[in-house]
This record gives C-alpha cells, sequence and structure tokens, in this order.
C-alpha cells in the first residue's frame, strides 16, 4: 500500500494590515506642509531683512552724501553723474534730412540738460563746481556720442574730426541750411 500522503495544512495567510492607515498618512503630510510653510515664512522674512538693511544703508549713505562736502578726487565725483539711471534714457530721435531741426535741437537740449551738460554750448550756463579740464574733456566726450548717436550716418560722416560741441552744432545747422535751400516754403516747414 503506498504511503498515505502527508497532510499539507493550508493554513489562511495572515491578514494583511496597511504599513500607514490613510488618517496617518494625511496626518504627516499635513504636518509636513506646515514645516515647509513655516520654513518658507522664515526664509521670506530673513530676504525682507536684508533688502531692508541694504536700503537703509543707501539712504544713510546718499543722506550723507547729500550733507558733508565731498573730499573725493574726481574719478570718484564721475560715478553718480555719470551713471546714474536717471541719465541712462533713450535717444530714440534722430536728425534725418527730412526731419525737422528745430525738434530735434529741443531733443537735444533737453538730453544736455538732464546729464548738465549744457554748459558746453551755453556760455550763460555755470558749469559744474570744482570741474577739472578731465572733467571737461569727458563732458566733451560725452556730448560727441550723444550726437553721434542722435544723427543720421550722413551728418555723422560730415562733423568727424569737430571736438568742439558748438562747432559741432554750427556746422549742422550750416549743413541743413545748404540742403534745405532758401524756398520758403522749406523754411518755414523746417524752422
Amino acid at each position: 500500500m503506498p504511503a498515505p500522503e502527508p497532510a499539507i495544512s493550508v493554513a489562511a495567510p495572515p491578514a494583511a494590515q496597511p504599513l500607514i492607515s490613510i488618517q496617518n498618512l494625511m496626518a504627516q503630510l499635513k504636518e509636513m506642509t506646515n514645516k515647509v510653510a513655516v520654513l518658507h515664512q522664515q526664509a521670506l522674512n530673513e530676504e525682507r531683512g536684508r533688502l531692508e538693511k541694504r536700503s537703509l544703508e543707501k539712504s544713510s549713505l546718499a543722506a550723507s552724501s547729500e550733507k558733508a562736502p565731498s573730499t573725493s578726487n574726481s574719478k570718484e565725483k564721475k560715478g553718480p553723474r555719470y551713471s546714474d539711471l536717471r541719465f541712462n534714457t533713450p535717444n530714440n530721435l534722430i536728425l534725418t534730412p527730412k526731419m525737422r531741426f528745430d525738434g530735434w535741437y529741443d531733443h537735444l537740449i533737453t538730453d544736455l540738460k538732464l546729464k548738465r551738460i549744457n554748459y558746453l554750448i551755453d556760455p550763460t550756463v555755470p558749469g559744474p563746481s570744482g570741474l577739472t579740464s578731465d572733467d571737461r574733456d569727458q563732458d566733451k566726450i560725452l556730448f560727441r556720442k550723444i550726437i553721434i548717436t542722435s544723427i543720421d550716418p550722413e551728418y555723422h560722416h560730415r562733423i568727424i574730426g569737430i571736438e568742439d560741441p558748438v562747432e559741432i552744432l554750427n556746422k549742422l545747422r550750416e549743413i541743413r541750411q545748404r540742403s534745405i535751400g532758401v524756398n520758403p516754403t522749406i523754411l518755414k516747414l523746417n524752422y
């Protein structure tokens, strides 16, 4: 007789128990979200503090420079005068043969006044106090840059080599008068 087969007992597998219940998972997620929010708020507060500190430093520096006369050399004086953002205005008006000279000239004068270099062409306007010859040369270079960027290339070729601001403007006027002619209608339109 064959040997009886051993009895195999099939036991039910242990009940599958979830490792983390959904409620526990939601609680942990909420706790982590709160921690992230706190860290984010701390970072924002630190950045606000840094920005306020920087702002106070800039305002105190500006206030101290306005109160105390500057004893620094001329190169340091040039910094704010030439790099101030309010002076970096784009010049979109270009003098072309078809444009009215007086409108362009008015725009130019406004730019020169903004940059405080209109004393170069107007003898009634005093130059900045304590102006050195180097400062004046720098102002002339700035004036030339303004002119060159605001005129047609045809006009630019005709003023190459002229350094004096008054001579440059006189040459531009002369070129315009010669190109316009003496027609009264054209004179009325352009001047």
